[in-house]
């Protein structure tokens, strides 16, 4: 391997899994598109009819043969586009270099990363198209509406410093960009629809709110507040039992089967489901390949990339650019580290240095370098680092 300004060296590395978004997982494992009609799914046989079916949330779907996917993207390698299209149709799969590896595993070693599915895709479903898009949050009333409710509790809501807040105006500004964002919603959700749908005996009624005169598009699925309120129940519990740091394979099974009744409840309300609904049935799968999610998911890869992308760069290349990204790195995570293990009977010169440090960066960085050290000195004073 060659290395900038430095010799050749022999490098010896092996990988774990393959963890990204679904649609590089696709490109990476060489297995078909998220809505591809009859492998929409690289973990098991569900076609894409299926998926907005209750019969692809039964547990009757046979799992993916690696081995099988191995000898069918062997077999599309260096072929005419024709019989690759055919292999592609029938098996789900074609030639990725990835093949080449030992130990390599399509669909095995290819996991569905959390984040992703569950924040950027099944929650922000549930409020996008399901609440949102459906007025579930009738602004009649005034001050005392469901709209505004649910904007006075979020706005009310006081959050760590460290943690990601979410908009004051989310009643009007109906969209979250960050999946950290969506995180925090859901977690806050079960009181927030509470506080929104509740009567005056604090119940929440099994009926639906008013649709404006003038609404565009008249949603088609069942709008009953108490029946959404009890699948939306099912979702929460799911999702906060599988981001555990910790979690045994029975929890795991049982925030497994919450997912899954969500699922299946909303699909009996006549809510269209979407591929990710039906993947996230195959997560305790993988977390009894991986461990928790919390230890693979990619919040902090994601964390990563936007720490490289506030690097200021001349664009030389030569590697003089990833050069100037790894030297950045390594000072961010070297202060990192120092301050984290800076005990409380530290001489004032080793804080003077460190605080010197802060300030320069924080000046070249404009202020990027003194949040990150602001998360950090947080996480040092509770013992937890949370990605």
């Amino acid at each position: 391997m060659e290395v900038y300004e430095e010799g050749e060296q022999v490098i010896y590395a092996d990988y774990v899994c393959a963890n990204c978004d679904t649609p590089a997982a696709r490109k990476v494992n060489g297995s078909a598109g998220h809505a591809h009609d009859f492998h929409p799914c690289p973990y098991c046989d569900t076609n894409i009819v299926d998926v907005n079916k209750l019969k692809g949330y039964d547990y009757n779907w046979q799992a993916k043969d690696d081995y099988k996917m191995l000898k069918h993207a062997y077999r599309s390698k260096g072929v005419n586009p024709r019989r690759e299209n055919a292999i592609l149709r029938d098996h789900g799969v074609r030639w990725s270099s990835m093949n080449w590896l030992a130990g390599w595993l399509p669909s095995s070693k290819t996991v569905l990363d959390f984040m992703h599915n569950i924040f950027l895709g099944i929650i922000m479903h549930l409020f996008m198209e399901i609440l949102f898009k459906s007025y579930m949050f009738s602004g009649a009333g005034g001050d005392n509406s469901a709209k505004q409710r649910f904007e006075n509790v979020i706005n009310s809501v006081r959050w760590p410093s460290h943690v990601t807040r979410l908009p004051k105006n989310l009643g009007e500004n109906q969209s979250l960009k960050k999946a950290d964002e969506w995180r925090r919603l859901m977690t806050i959700t079960p009181v927030v629809l509470w506080a929104a749908w509740k009567d005056a005996d604090d119940s929440i009624p099994d009926t639906a709110p008013p649709i404006p005169p003038n609404a565009k598009n008249r949603p088609v699925h069942v709008r009953k507040c108490r029946t959404l309120y009890n699948a939306v129940l099912l979702l929460c519990a799911g999702v906060r039992i599988l981001a555990s740091r910790k979690i045994t394979m029975d929890q795991a099974k049982t925030g497994q089967e919450f997912l899954v009744q969500y699922c299946r409840r909303i699909k009996t309300l006549r809510v269209d489901l979407t591929i990710n609904h039906h993947l996230s049935t195959h997560f305790a799968h993988f977390i009894k390949l991986y461990g928790p999610v919390y230890g693979w998911w990619l919040f902090a890869f994601e964390r990563f990339n936007g720490m490289l992308e506030r690097v200021n760069l001349n664009g030389h290349d030569g590697g003089r650019m990833e050069l100037t990204l790894l030297r950045h790195w390594v000072r961010c995570h070297l202060v990192y580290e120092y301050v984290l293990a800076l005990p409380p009977t530290a001489h004032p010169m080793e804080r003077e240095y460190v605080e010197k440090i802060i300030k320069t960066e924080a000046r070249s960085a404009r202020g990027g370098m003194m949040t990150e050290l602001a998360i950090y000195r947080s996480e040092a004073s509770t013992g937890t680092q949370d990605n």
